[in-house]
């Protein structure tokens, strides 16, 4: 006669189903195919992207924004930001770029901003000194702040600056004065002081001692 114990196995299973339920105690059966293993190769692992903190400093810079993958943001009263740590960050003023995105890391200048071994004599970052110095709506702080009305009148948009952006170039003298003159009378109108363009001599004898201060001394 055919084995019988797979109807033997079914009869106890009922019976102890039964008995479990006049108890009233709480049961049940799940099945699963493969092992722990293969199930956790199926699933998408989650990608943790690690965030670090950093300053802009020509003096500290407060209010331009920032943008490193999907953070972004306002820099704080110290320069503060923050960034996705191994990828890129970069500055900007509305549609006005502050130099060129760079990697994240604690302190990022105008000479990370524009130049690769040009110091403190690059034209270019003199230049891009120059425009952050002469926007600070508060004289006489150790900090540069650019406030928000000028952040929104900084646009490519913005009838009065109808191809001025586009025209800024740090790294060309001419063109930088032109293009910056003409964005600084129209982004400070309301500013409590006279705001002049602020020449290559003051710019870069600021962003000297600001460095120094930073712990970045550079020579002369």
């Amino acid at each position: 006669m055919p084995e019988r114990k797979p109807f033997a196995v079914v009869l106890v299973l009922l019976a102890l189903v039964a008995m479990l339920s006049l108890t009233g105690a709480d049961c049940s059966f799940s099945a699963q195919s493969g092992s722990s293993s293969d199930r956790d190769k199926d699933e998408d692992p989650t990608a943790l992207i690690g965030v670090g903190k950093g300053n802009l400093v020509d003096a500290p810079v407060e209010g331009v924004q920032y943008e490193s993958g999907d953070l972004y943001g306002i820099t704080g009263p110290e320069g503060g930001f923050r960034y996705e740590t191994g990828g890129m960050v970069r500055f900007y003023i509305g549609d006005i770029p502050l130099g060129r995105a760079v990697p994240g890391k604690a302190l990022i200048t105008p000479l990370d901003l524009v130049t690769d071994d040009g110091g403190l004599e690059d034209t270019a970052v003199i230049n891009l000194g120059r425009l952050l110095q002469s926007l600070d709506a508060v004289a006489g702080e150790e900090r540069i702040t650019v406030p928000e009305q000028v952040r929104e009148r900084a646009r490519m948009s913005n009838p009065a600056l109808t191809g001025v952006i586009e025209y800024l170039d740090y790294a060309d003298e001419d063109r930088f004065v032109n293009a910056a003159t003409q964005l600084l009378s129209v982004l400070t109108e309301g500013y409590p002081h006279t705001v002049m363009l602020v020449d290559p001599a003051t710019a870069q004898s600021h962003m000297r001692r600001s460095l120094a201060r930073a712990g970045l001394p550079v020579a002369r």
